[in-house]
C-alpha cells in the first residue's frame, strides 16, 4: 500500500507539472495564452497538518476557448477578453493502511474575463489592469452518501432521512462518502498595478487584488447544494484576495518572484444555520528560469478549504511546491525598443 501511495503521489506531481505547462512559451518568454487572476497549482508532500495526511495537491488546468491577451495590449490599452474553461482538482492522501485516498474534490466551469488595460503614457514602466469575470462553476467530491452521519437514503434517488437519531443529532460531517456537491454562480472584480524593471525588463513589482461573490442556490442542477449542507457551513460566499510580488536577484540565475498573498472570506448562514469564515496566508518564491516553479509556505485559519472537512477549524500549516505559469510577465516589454533607463543587468535564462 505504501508503494502504491507514493506511486500515486508521483502521478499527481506529474499531473501538476502538465497543468503548469499549459501557458506555452513564445519568443521572449511571452506565453501565447497568459493566465490572469486564476488558480495556481500546488503540491504539499508530507503535509505537516497534524491531520494524518501524507500529501495534498491542487492541479489547476485552464484551457482557453478564446484568449485575446498579448504583450502589446498593455501598450495600446483598451478592452480584451478571455473565455477559460477551468478544471481544478484537490487531492488529499491520509496515512491510513487501507483506502488512503479520499475521492478528490474538483471544481470545473467556465468564467469569461473582460479586462481593461490603461494605455501606456509618459511612464512606460507602469502597467495597470482592471477586470470583471463571472460564470458558472461546479464544485464536488463526486460521492452520493448523505452529508452528515446518522442519515441514509431510502433509495438512491431519495432525499436523506434520519437512520440513527442520536448520531444525526451530533451533525458530524460524513467525510468518507458524503455528498458535498455545490454549483454556483461567480461574479468577481480584479485589479493589478505593476512596474517593469527599467521600462523594458521583466515585472519588478506588482499588486493584485480580487473581490468575488459566489451565489450557491439550493438544489439546482447539476449538483446544487442541499439544505443540510447549507445549514452546516453556510451558503453564499464573499471572498477577497491581495498579493504583493517583487522580483529578486535580477542579475543572478536564481532570479524570481517573491510573493506575499492573503485570501479571506465569509460564508453567509442559511436559515439560522452555521456561518463560516477563513483566512489563508501564503509566502512563496517562484524561479523565472524553472518555468515559474517554486516553493510556498501556507498558513490557514478558520473553516478548512477542503470541502469535506469544513467542520475542521484547527490552524493548518503546510510547506510545498507551486507552479505559476502564464503570469503578467506575458506583457514584458523587453522586445519593445523603449529606452532601458537606469537599471541593473537582468540575467537571461537559457532559451531566452
Amino acid at each position: 500500500m505504501r508503494r502504491t501511495s507514493w506511486a500515486l503521489a508521483a502521478a499527481l506531481a506529474a499531473a501538476l507539472v502538465a497543468a503548469g505547462s499549459l501557458g506555452a512559451q513564445d519568443l521572449e518568454l511571452h506565453p501565447r495564452s497568459p493566465v490572469m487572476f486564476l488558480e495556481k497549482s500546488y503540491f504539499f508532500p508530507l503535509a505537516p497538518y497534524r491531520r494524518s495526511l501524507l500529501f495534498e495537491g491542487q492541479a489547476a488546468g485552464h484551457y482557453f476557448i478564446v484568449n485575446r491577451l498579448h504583450w502589446a495590449w498593455t501598450h495600446d490599452g483598451g478592452w480584451a477578453y478571455t473565455v477559460p474553461v477551468s478544471m481544478v482538482s484537490d487531492v488529499r492522501m491520509s496515512d491510513a493502511t487501507s483506502e488512503p485516498v479520499r475521492t478528490p474534490s474538483y471544481r470545473i466551469g467556465i468564467r469569461p474575463q473582460f479586462l481593461y488595460a490603461w494605455p501606456e503614457d509618459a511612464d512606460p514602466g507602469t502597467v495597470k489592469v482592471f477586470g470583471v469575470s463571472g460564470g458558472f462553476m461546479h464544485y464536488s467530491n463526486g460521492q452520493a452518501g448523505c452529508t452528515y452521519l446518522g442519515y441514509a437514503r431510502p433509495r438512491p434517488d431519495a432525499e436523506c432521512a434520519v437512520s440513527d437519531p442520536a448520531l444525526a443529532a451530533e451533525r458530524r460531517a460524513n467525510t468518507l462518502d458524503g455528498d458535498f456537491s455545490t454549483s454556483y454562480f461567480s461574479l468577481a472584480l480584479h485589479g493589478l498595478r505593476g512596474r517593469h524593471h527599467g521600462y523594458r525588463g521583466p515585472m519588478r513589482i506588482q499588486h493584485l487584488a480580487s473581490l468575488e461573490l459566489q451565489l450557491h442556490p439550493l438544489n439546482i442542477r447539476p449538483g446544487g447544494m442541499n439544505r443540510e449542507q447549507a445549514l452546516g457551513y453556510g451558503q453564499h460566499v464573499l471572498q477577497g484576495s491581495y498579493e504583493l510580488e517583487r522580483r529578486l536577484f535580477l542579475a543572478h540565475p536564481g532570479r524570481g518572484l517573491a510573493r506575499l498573498g492573503f485570501r479571506g472570506g465569509y460564508r453567509f448562514p442559511y436559515s439560522g444555520g452555521e456561518d463560516g469564515r477563513f483566512l489563508t496566508t501564503e509566502v512563496s518564491y517562484a524561479f523565472d528560469c524553472l518555468q515559474k516553479f517554486g516553493f510556498v509556505l501556507r498558513w490557514h485559519l478558520g473553516n478548512d478549504y477542503y470541502n469535506i472537512n469544513f467542520q475542521d477549524t484547527r490552524p493548518l500549516v503546510a510547506f510545498g511546491m507551486m507552479w505559476d505559469p502564464g503570469r503578467i510577465d506575458a506583457f514584458n516589454r523587453i522586445a519593445r525598443g523603449k529606452p532601458a533607463g537606469p537599471s541593473t543587468p537582468v540575467y537571461r535564462c537559457k532559451g531566452d
